[in-house]
């Protein structure tokens, strides 16, 4: 028996050059195959549509023409909606060239996905931006010793580092976490 095919069609607000686009599309095509693991074949369409740096009148009209053109005949079975802007393209665009298909949106934050109407068939994830963790990065990126908090782990004991001269006295030496991320 010929496996069934799913399509999936990823659509991007950013700008498809930053460095972090491989590592989450890459992670993402490894969940959706592993979910997939009962036989059917998991084709990914993206479109990176950096809607951050273009848009205005007439610009989702185009968007509607152009997608409409490009996979027509080629049934979409989920949308994946990176970001909030994509989010609202992807629901205005769905019934017109994907009806009935479930959007998952990524990058989100709490509220704009409690915001989205019950019954709408779309679901998401979170993502949480910690000011103070923020603050600590760029702090280390522009202090002296800028070229060892290039990697990750130097970044992670800068953080640890501050959050303890923060509390220091007031808390007990804590065990280390991990944690994994599902995509």
């Amino acid at each position: 028996a010929v496996p069934q095919q799913r399509t999936v069609l990823v659509l991007d607000q950013a700008d498809p050059m930053r460095p972090s686009f491989p590592v989450w599309a890459t992670a993402l095509r490894r969940a959706l195959l592993e979910a997939e693991s009962g036989g059917s074949a998991v084709v990914l369409y993206s479109e990176p549509l950096d809607l951050l740096r273009f848009g205005g009148p007439g610009f989702q009209e185009g968007l509607l023409r152009w997608l409409g053109a490009k996979y027509a005949g080629r049934p979409i079975d989920l949308v994946v909606a990176v970001g909030p802007s994509t989010l609202a393209v992807a629901m205005e665009l769905r019934p017109k060239l994907w009806p009935g298909a479930p959007i998952v949106a990524m990058g989100l934050g709490r509220a704009a996905l409690a915001s989205i109407p019950a019954g709408s068939n779309v679901t998401g994830l979170t993502i949480d931006v910690e000011i103070d963790s923020s603050l600590t990065v760029a702090r280390a990126l522009n202090e002296d010793e800028g070229a060892r908090a290039r990697s990750l782990a130097a970044l992670k004991r800068a953080r640890e580092k501050e959050r303890r001269a923060h509390f220091a006295g007031h808390s007990q030496p804590r065990e280390k976490q991990a944690r994994d991320v599902v995509v």
